[in-house]
């Protein structure tokens, strides 16, 4: 992929963190392990009127053992359809979760990793303060389809989405209202923010390819596609899992009835980290599915390097990169996670 004038970011928004230069961290290098998928229901037994808890023999624990074993710092789950509190509790991740809806439909839980550092020191072991803590974390929206946090620390901040868009065959009307409403829950404040996208966006990409859509595994879209293609472009990200550079293996997470592999369900980059790596696949190892296997989780990771204090503070006196800080966010090295 090459970077253009209209995405690279401005050298003041290469900084990870753009209100906390003054903290002592050092250099560190980050590594966020991302995951979303569509699990169509938590509950055990398919039995909506059952309880179903964070521990136990849940579905939702086999699914939690499965991401602590792979090292999952950040998740997204649509289609819980549990109707719980907006924190559930668990030894391995802060679960935050918006219920169903009062038909047992939707509901989305986001996940973070209490179990894995997402920073380290320059000899691998995790930062002191590279791990996330329930102070990180602030609820802008919860909804049944929708779900924004807001995530700071000392590493870096994001706005991230977890959201759950109406399937292909609802009226274009609702999907356009769907996408505009996730503009409208941001707002202004948010604006200078970096995004990550988690969603099942129930529409087909890639045959109009762009700085935020690539053509790899590309599919025919339609005029109900254009919604979500704007408001990636809005909100200055990209998905990975379109561009040959940084996605390995089969695309499709979602399988049609008529056995055909879909993607459904993706995740959005924004362009304002200085990325070293990023590398997405399609993990066909991990068992999310219930009676057949028909629903994939989406993966991606994400590298990049913080600095420390004086040369943070000798850019801002400059207004000069230094040269680490300088790699366009597009220019993306894929390797393995």
């Amino acid at each position: 992929i090459s970077g253009n004038s209209a995405t690279e970011p401005e050298c003041t928004t290469a900084l990870p963190i753009g209100e906390t230069q003054s903290v002592e961290i050092g250099h560190s290098d980050l590594k966020l392990q991302l995951l979303t998928c569509n699990v169509l229901t938590l509950l055990p037994g398919m039995q909506q009127q059952a309880a179903c808890g964070a521990g136990g023999p849940t579905r939702l624990q086999t699914l939690i053992q499965q991401m602590k074993k792979e090292e999952i710092t950040v998740f997204a789950l649509q289609e819980t359809r549990l109707r719980t509190d907006l924190r559930l509790k668990n030894e391995d991740y802060y679960l935050i979760h918006a219920p169903a809806n009062q038909r047992g439909q939707f509901g989305i839980m986001v996940g973070f990793a209490k179990s894995h550092a997402f920073a380290f020191y320059d000899n691998g072991k995790p930062h002191a303060q590279g791990w996330f803590d329930e102070s990180h974390f602030a609820i802008i929206t919860a909804e049944p389809r929708l779900v924004i946090l807001r995530v700071c620390n000392k590493f870096f901040k994001t706005i991230i989405i977890a959201a759950h868009a109406p399937h292909t065959g609802a009226p274009i009307e609702d999907i356009e209202a769907f996408w505009r409403r996730v503009d409208q829950e941001l707002g202004t404040k948010y604006t200078n923010w970096p995004k990550l996208l988690m969603a099942d966006v129930n529409c087909r990409v890639g045959d109009v390819p762009n700085q935020h859509i690539g053509t790899h595994g590309a599919e025919t879209s339609c005029p109900k596609s254009d919604a979500f293609c704007q408001f990636l472009a809005a909100q200055q990200m990209f998905l990975p899992a379109t561009f040959a550079e940084l996605h390995k293996g089969p695309t499709g997470t979602w399988k049609h009835p008529n056995g055909t592999w879909t993607r459904n369900d993706l995740i959005g980059v924004t362009f304002d980290w200085p990325l070293s790596s990023c590398f997405s696949w399609t993990d066909i190892e991990m068992d999310f599915s219930l009676t057949k296997d028909d629903h994939r989780p989406a993966r991606v990771c994400l590298k990049w390097s913080t600095v420390d204090k004086s040369q943070a503070l000798e850019f801002k006196k400059t207004k000069q990169c230094p040269p680490q800080m300088c790699t366009a966010a597009l220019q993306h090295l894929p390797a393995e996670p």
